[in-house]
């Protein structure tokens, strides 16, 4: 192995790193960034008002242009991840006036829970508010007040977005009387605005470096914070193998030693994990020889 990297203009400092590498038996590898470009396009969106689904190419209705600037303002005010930044191109290309330089953020809640979410608190110079939050749809219905057969409609909206292979972001907005802001995000009571759909493409010669791997012996497992359907969908387009053998951290973490133990062996595709599980399942890995 030593000598194959030479070849290929590979350095090597420490010789640990190249037996490790040797001896791999598993590689568990994230989703986005790592089989995909993380180049966030803004494709469809969901207006759950109308209850209509559209193309970003298509004329868009006023709550259209809405549930975009919502989820612009429940961004960063300044983006770097890919998925910001493609809403703030959005809100550029549909806004009218550009409100940005009017609103200030005053108080910021971080994104966070399982599955997680994020909200941001606005204001201008007239006293005006604006309360915008985006995550995962499931969080997002979690903290509106919606009856069972809009729960249905949005239900399967995602299952629209996700069975092509579109990253999908719930948006919510709420208003406030006062700056007596709660202590949580989740005790705000929101009004659902609705989903949008963003395709990051997979890499480019992602397939080629599967095939390497199994050619090699070596089994590979997706971890991801994403949906079972959207990482499914890219499964499919890479040629990874045993997509169909999939579980969430939510389910996961509910198993016993034993059975979290052969689920891990036997299941290629872990879905919605957050840190906790994804250790779990890497110490799992080791005790079992991996």
């Amino acid at each position: 192995l030593p000598i194959c990297l030479m070849k290929s203009g590979i350095v090597v400092k420490q010789m640990k790193t190249v037996e490790t590498l040797g001896s791999a038996t598993v590689i568990c590898t994230d989703k986005t960034g790592t089989l995909t470009e993380n180049i966030m396009d803004l494709a469809k969106l969901y207006d759950f008002e109308s209850n209509v689904i559209f193309e970003t190419d298509q004329t868009l209705t006023e709550t259209n242009k809405n549930l975009i600037r919502t989820a612009m303002f429940a961004s960063e005010p300044i983006p770097f991840d890919p998925m910001e930044v493609a809403l703030h191109n959005a809100y550029k290309i549909v806004a009218q006036i550009d409100e940005r330089p009017h609103f200030k953020i005053i108080k910021e809640y971080p994104l966070g829970g399982t599955p997680p979410m994020m909200t941001h608190v606005f204001e201008n110079k007239s006293g005006e508010i604006i309360i915008a939050a985006k995550g995962s749809p499931e969080a997002i219905i979690h903290v509106c007040d919606l009856n069972e057969e809009e729960k249905l409609r949005i239900e399967n909206a995602i299952v629209a977005f996700t069975s092509e292979g579109f990253r999908v972001l719930g948006v919510a907005e709420t208003n406030a009387q006062n700056k007596d802001f709660p202590k949580t995000q989740q005790e705000f009571k929101f009004n659902f605005k609705g989903i949008l759909a963003f395709y990051d493409p997979p890499k480019k010669n992602i397939n080629k470096v599967l095939s390497h791997f199994y050619e090699s012996g070596i089994k590979v497992k997706i971890i991801t914070g994403d949906s079972d359907a959207t990482t499914i969908s890219i499964a499919k387009q890479i040629g990874f193998k045993g997509y169909e053998s999939h579980i969430s951290g939510k389910e996961l973490m509910l198993l016993s030693d034993k059975e979290f133990d052969k689920k891990v062996m036997d299941a290629n595709i872990f879905t919605r994990m957050f840190p906790e599980a994804k250790l779990r399942i890497i110490n799992s890995l080791k005790n079992q020889n991996e």
